[in-house]
C-alpha cells in the first residue's frame, strides 16, 4: 500500500472513534409524556436542531455524526422500552377476585365499571408507552391475581354439611323414607352452595361430586356380588342332572344372600347387576350391528329403494337381470379381496384384461371358428399368463403394484384394439357359449305351472351348505380356544340371510328360474372361501397384510404370495371377461371400462381393509350386492348418470374412511 494512503486511513479511523458534542434534545421519557402536538413540535425543533448542527460539520464528519446520532437515538429509546418493563406500576387498590367473587350481580356491575372510570384515570396521567406497558403489566397482575384464587378454591377444603350416605339410606325402613332424606340432602345443598360466590361455588360442586363419586364407589365395591351361572356354554357343557342342580344351588344361594340384606340394599344390589347385564348386553349389540353393519346397509338400502321404485326392484325379472349384470363385478372382486389382503394393494389392469380376454374369445369363437370349449381354455390360459406377468414384477422385481398395474391397464387396452383389428366390434357368440351368462337352468320337476321348483331346491341346498361353513367355522374356532362372538346375533344373521336366499330364488322361480352364472358364482365363492379361512395359503395373505416384516420373518415366502395374489387376480378377471362376452354376445372395444373401480369399491364396502389383513369373501359378496342394489336402485328410479357417479363415489369414501377412523381408534 502506498504511503500516502495511510494518514486518510487514520484520519477515517479518528472520525469513527471520535465523540461529538451534540446539542441538547427531549429524551424518550420527556417525549413520552408530552400532548400529542407538544410531541410533534418538538421532534421538529430537533430535526431543525440537529440539520444546523450537521451542516457546520465538513462532509466527512457529518456522515459519521449521523451514524453516531442516530445509534445514540436508538439506545435511548431501547434503553426507556426496557426501563418501562421493569418498572413497578403504582396501580390503585381495586377489589380482589375474591371480593368480587362474594358479590351480586349488580353490585359487580357496579364495582367493575368504577373500577374502569379508575383505572381510566391512572392510565391517563401516563405517556403514551407508559400507558401500553402499564396496561400489559395490569392485565398480568389481573390475570395472575384471579388464578391465584382459582388455586386457592381448588385445593381448598369445603366444609360441606352432612348428608346420608348410601350405606345410611340402605338402612332405612321404607323406599319413601330414604326419597325424603336424599330430597332433603339436595335442598340442604343447594342453600350451602347458594351462600358461596360465584367462583366458590363451582369449586365447591366439583369438589362435592369427586367426593361423593369416592364415596359411591367404595359403597359398590363394598357390595356383595350375587352368584350368577356360567356363560352359557359352560353350562351346556355339563350333564343334564349337573345341570339342574347347579340352577337350583345358585337360585338358593342368591335367594340367602339377599334375604341377609335390608331391602333396600337388595334392591340396588339387584339393580347394579341388571345395568351389569344391560351393559354387556348393550355391547354385544353394538359389536354385532358394527361387525354386519354392511348386512344391514344392503336390507335398509334394499328396503329404501323398494319403496322408491313401488316394488319394481323386487320383481322377478328384475332380481334375474341383477344377478346378470352382477356376475361379473363379484368374480373380479373376489380377486381384488386377495390384493388388498396382501397390504392394501389392488389391480387397475382387471378391466383392461376383462376387455382382453373378451377380445380373444371374439376372435377365437366368431372369426377362428375355435370350439366353445378349447376358446374358454386358451382364455383362461392367457388370463394365468398376464397374471404371471404382474406377479413377477411385482414380487420379484419389486415395482409397486400401483404402475405395474396401471401400465398393465394401458397394455392390454391397447393390445384389445389390436386383436379386434384397431377397435370393430365383434358379434354373434356361439349358443353354447351364451349360455354361461344369459342362460337360466331349467325345471327338472315340472310339478307347479309357473314356477320352477328346481330354482327354489337349488337355493335351499345353497343355505344348507351356508349354515354348514357357518358351524363349522365356529365350532372349529372353539375347538381351537378362539373367541367366538355372540351365538344370539350369530343365529339371527344366519337366519337373515337364509330367509334372503330362499325368497331370491322363490322370486327367480316365478319367472325363468336360477340364471346359469349363478353356479359360477357358487363354485367361485366356496373355492375362495375354504380358501381364505380354512387352508394355510389362505392364512399367509393376512399374515403378509397384516404384518409383512413379522410374515416374513416367520418363514412364509412373501414374494411367492404376492405373485400368486396377482396371478389370481388375472385369472379372475378372464373368467370376468367370458362371462362379460357371454353377456352381451360380442366383444367391444370398451369392454371393461371402469370395472376395476366397482371391484374395488366392492371389496371396500364390504369390510376389506384399506390396509390390509382384514376382509371375507362373504363381506365382498355383500359388497358388490350393495353396488349393484345402488346401481340398478338409481336406474329403476330415474337418477342421472352424473348423480349416480357422485353417490358411488361418496359411498365409496365413507366406507374407507370409517375403516380407518376404527384403525386409528383402536390404536
Amino acid at each position: 500500500m502506498d504511503e500516502n494512503q495511510l494518514p486518510e486511513k487514520n484520519e477515517a479511523i479518528d472520525l469513527k472513534e471520535q465523540v461529538f458534542d451534540f446539542p441538547s434534545i427531549p429524551t424518550p421519557e420527556e417525549l413520552d409524556h408530552m400532548t400529542p402536538a407538544d410531541a410533534a413540535a418538538a421532534k421538529l425543533n430537533t430535526q431543525a436542531t440537529m440539520r444546523e448542527f450537521f451542516e457546520n460539520l465538513d462532509e466527512d464528519q457529518r456522515s459519521a455524526a449521523r451514524k453516531a446520532y442516530q445509534r445514540l437515538s436508538e439506545e435511548a429509546r431501547q434503553k426507556y422500552i426496557s426501563d418501562l418493563e421493569t418498572r413497578t406500576f403504582n396501580f390503585p387498590k381495586v377489589p380482589s377476585p375474591r371480593d368480587m367473587d362474594h358479590m351480586t350481580a349488580k353490585q359487580v356491575r357496579a364495582t367493575e365499571k368504577d373500577t374502569k372510570e379508575e383505572m381510566r384515570a391512572f392510565f391517563g396521567k401516563l405517556g403514551r408507552m407508559e400507558r401500553v406497558a402499564a396496561r400489559k403489566k395490569y392485565r398480568a397482575h389481573t390475570a395472575e391475581a384471579k388464578n391465584r384464587y382459582l388455586a386457592e378454591l381448588n385445593e381448598f377444603d369445603f366444609d360441606f354439611p352432612k348428608v346420608p350416605t348410601p350405606n345410611d339410606l340402605d338402612l332405612m325402613a321404607t323406599k319413601e323414607e330414604a326419597e325424603a332424606a336424599v330430597k332433603n340432602s339436595d335442598e340442604t345443598m343447594k342453600k350451602y352452595f347458594a351462600g358461596l360466590g360465584k367462583l366458590e361455588q363451582r369449586a365447591a360442586r366439583k369438589s362435592f361430586r369427586k367426593r361423593s363419586d369416592e364415596i359411591l364407589n367404595n359403597y359398590i365395591a363394598g357390595l356383595p356380588v350375587p352368584p350368577a351361572l356360567p356363560p352359557r356354554e359352560d353350562l351346556e357343557a355339563m350333564p343334564r342332572a349337573e345341570r339342574k342342580d347347579f340352577r337350583a344351588r345358585i337360585r338358593n344361594e342368591r335367594i340367602k344372600l339377599f334375604e341377609s340384606q335390608p331391602v333396600l340394599r337388595a334392591n340396588r344390589i339387584r339393580a347394579i347387576e341388571n345395568q351389569k347385564i344391560f351393559n354387556q348386553r348393550a355391547t354385544v349389540v353394538g359389536n354385532s350391528l358394527k361387525k354386519y353393519s354392511m348386512l344391514v346397509a344392503l336390507i335398509a338400502i334394499m328396503l329404501l329403494f323398494t319403496i322408491m321404485t313401488s316394488g319394481r326392484l323386487l320383481l322377478p325379472m328384475n332380481l334375474s337381470n341383477l344377478v346378470f349384470q352382477n356376475a361379473y363385478v363379484v368374480i373380479m372382486a373376489v380377486g381384488m379381496l386377495l390384493c388388498i389382503l396382501t397390504g392394501g394393494n389392488i389391480d387397475l389392469s382387471v378391466g383392461s384384461v376383462v376387455g382382453f380376454i373378451a377380445g380373444i374369445a371374439g376372435w377365437l369363437m366368431i372369426l377362428k371358428d375355435v370350439p366353445v370349449l378349447p376358446s374358454i381354455l386358451i382364455c383362461l390360459f392367457v388370463g394365468i399368463l398376464i397374471g404371471c406377468w404382474h406377479g413377477f414384477w411385482i414380487a420379484y422385481i419389486g415395482i409397486p403394484p400401483f404402475i405395474t398395474t396401471l401400465a398393465g391397464m394401458l397394455i392390454f387396452r391397447g393390445l384389445t384394439l389390436f386383436v379386434l383389428r384397431g377397435g370393430e366390434t365383434v358379434n354373434k357368440f356361439p349358443r353354447g357359449f351364451m349360455i354361461l351368462s344369459t342362460g337360466h337352468v331349467p325345471d327338472f320337476f315340472p310339478w307347479i305351472s309357473g314356477f320352477n321348483l328346481t330354482c327354489l331346491l337349488i337355493g335351499v341346498i345353497a343355505v344348507l351348505i351356508f349354515i354348514f361353513f357357518r358351524f363349522f367355522g365356529r365350532a372349529r374356532k372353539k375347538a381351537k380356544g378362539y373367541k367366538v362372538g355372540n351365538a344370539l346375533a350369530f343365529n339371527i344373521v344366519n337366519v337373515v340371510i337364509a330367509v334372503a336366499v330362499i325368497a331370491a330364488t322363490a322370486q327367480l322361480a316365478r319367472y325363468k328360474g336360477l340364471p346359469t352364472v349363478t353356479f359360477v358364482l357358487m363354485i367361485i365363492i366356496i373355492i375362495y372361501t375354504i380358501l381364505t379361512s380354512m387352508t394355510v395359503p389362505g392364512r399367509y395373505l393376512y399374515a403378509l397384510g397384516g404384518n409383512p416384516k413379522a410374515a416374513k420373518l416367520s418363514g412364509i415366502d412373501t414374494r411367492k404370495v404376492m405373485f400368486l395374489a396377482y396371478t389370481n387376480m388375472a385369472f379372475l378377471a378372464a373368467v370376468a371377461g367370458l362371462v362379460f362376452a357371454a353377456r352381451v354376445d360380442a366383444a367391444i372395444p370398451s369392454a371393461g371400462d371402469g370395472f376395476e373401480l366397482d371391484a374395488i369399491g366392492s371389496c371396500f364396502i364390504g369390510g376389506a381393509s384399506a390396509y390390509g389383513g382384514i376382509g371375507t369373501v362373504g363381506g365382498v359378496l355383500i359388497g358388490a350386492a350393495f353396488m349393484g342394489v345402488m346401481n340398478n336402485g338409481m336406474n329403476l328410479f330415474g337418477i342421472q348418470t352424473d348423480v349416480q357417479q357422485i353417490v358411488k363415489g361418496l359411498v365409496l369414501l365413507l366406507a374407507v374412511a370409517f375403516d380407518v377412523v376404527s384403525k386409528r381408534k383402536s390404536r
